[in-house]
C-alpha cells in the first residue's frame, strides 16, 4: 500500500484531495504507471490496490459515488515469456556467488528441493527436520 500511495502522490501530487479523483483521471494514473515501464502485473497489482483503497473510502463515507478505479482489469497474469528452465549449470553459479551460507541454502533449497522462497524457505525450522528418515517437513503458508 506504500508503494500504491507513493505513485498516487507522484501522479496527482500531495494536495489532491481524494474526492475529486474520477474514472478518467485514474485512466490517467494507470497509462502513468505504464508509460513509467512498470511490468503489467506489477502496474495490474497497483491498480487492483487503488481499487482496494477507494472501496474503502466509499465505505468508510469518505467519498460518494462510484470507485474510479472500479472499472479497471486488474487480473495480475504470469508473464509466461520470463519464465524459463535453470539449469544445473546456472544454480550452481548462482549459489557459489551468493554472500554467505544462509543464501546458498536458499538458493540450493528453491532450485534443488522445489521450496517457495522466501515464505517456505523462512519458515522451517531445526525441528522440521527428521534427521533419521531423512525427511523435512516444509511448512507452507500458501496451503
Amino acid at each position: 500500500m506504500l508503494q500504491v500511495r507513493r505513485w498516487l502522490v507522484a501522479f496527482f501530487g500531495e494536495s489532491k484531495d481524494i474526492t475529486e479523483i474520477n474514472s478518467t483521471d485514474a485512466n490517467e494514473c494507470r497509462l502513468f504507471m505504464i508509460k513509467s515501464g512498470l511490468a503489467e502485473a506489477t502496474y495490474r497489482r497497483h491498480l487492483g490496490r487503488c481499487r482496494q483503497l477507494f472501496k474503502a473510502a466509499i465505505k468508510l463515507g469518505i467519498i460518494r459515488g462510484e470507485n474510479p478505479f472500479g472499472d479497471m482489469s486488474v487480473t495480475v497474469r504470469a508473464d509466461k515469456a520470463r519464465q524459463f528452465f535453470v539449469s544445473r549449470e546456472s544454480a550452481d553459479k548462482l549459489i557459489a556467488a551468493c554472500p554467505d551460507a544462509q543464501w546458498r541454502l536458499m538458493v540450493a533449497l528453491s532450485r534443488y528441493g522445489g521450496i517457495r522462497t522466501p515464505s517456505e524457505t523462512l519458515a522451517i525450522k531445526w525441528s522440521d527436520i527428521n534427521w533419521e528418515h531423512n525427511r523435512i517437513r516444509i511448512p507452507s503458508p500458501k496451503t
